[in-house]
């Protein structure tokens, strides 16, 4: 394993989230190293602390959709803070991943576990909704910041309605997004979704193939429900 051969060199475990997962979900080895530099130029940096994550493929592509559903909803689900049908939803299929996986499970489920994960995509529509976050990320990537600041998202059923505004539009964006909030407030089919497109900027850095790996998490949960 990666972690035992850096830890032989130069490397600590500072958290082991294999053995004992955060309640959320959350899964991953911290590592951390002192800086040794080799070239004279860099010598101020002597000593700093440098933390490494390692998660596996499946952990990462749980860890993405988090960030992508925390993205939309304006939540920080990753801090374990928003909707809490979402962080339940995300913790329960985080278990199931680990025994995919043959890891440690939170120990928090029950054996019914499958059956509340199918209930709580039920009620969030969470799949679905995944599924069209992964579809309109996309195409801001590809349009952002050509025509626009802000991303008005209209998720009806199948259909996917973006509108954009730029960033002296910013006000007409939050009230256009209001109007709509009160229009579909009683509309279980319909989210209305106002975006910033540098978050979605910044998440591409941090998770360079997250269109991939959010479709991955896709398949793995399906997979998981069909158990």
């Amino acid at each position: 394993m990666l972690a035992n051969e850096l830890t032989k060199k130069v490397m600590k475990i500072e958290k082991n989230y294999f053995d004992s997962p955060k309640k959320s979900g959350y899964r991953s080895l911290h590592l951390s190293y002192k800086y040794n530099p080799t070239k004279e130029e860099n010598a101020k940096y002597q000593g700093l602390t440098v933390e490494v994550q390692l998660r596996t493929k499946v952990q990462h592509a749980w860890a993405t959709a988090v960030e992508i559903v925390g993205l939309f909803n304006r939540e920080m689900l990753k801090a374990s803070t928003g909707n809490e049908k979402w962080l339940e939803f995300f913790a329960r299929v985080s278990d199931e991943f680990a025994k995919m996986e043959q890891l440690p499970t939170t120990g928090l489920f029950g054996d019914n576990n499958v059956d509340q994960i199918i209930k709580l995509d039920n009620e969030l529509n969470a799949l679905a909704t995944l599924s069209k976050y992964r579809v309109t990320t996309q195409f801001i990537d590809k349009k952002a910041p050509s025509i626009g600041e802000y991303y008005l998202l209209i998720l009806q059923d199948q259909e996917i309605k973006i509108q954009p505004f730029t960033k002296n539009g910013y006000q007409r964006a939050v009230e256009t997004y209001l109007a709509l909030e009160k229009q579909f407030n009683d509309d279980r089919n319909t989210d209305i979704v106002l975006i910033n497109a540098q978050p979605l900027k910044e998440l591409k850095k941090a998770y360079p193939n997250y269109f991939a790996d959010s479709h991955e998490f896709i398949r793995l949960a399906k997979q998981t429900i069909k158990r």
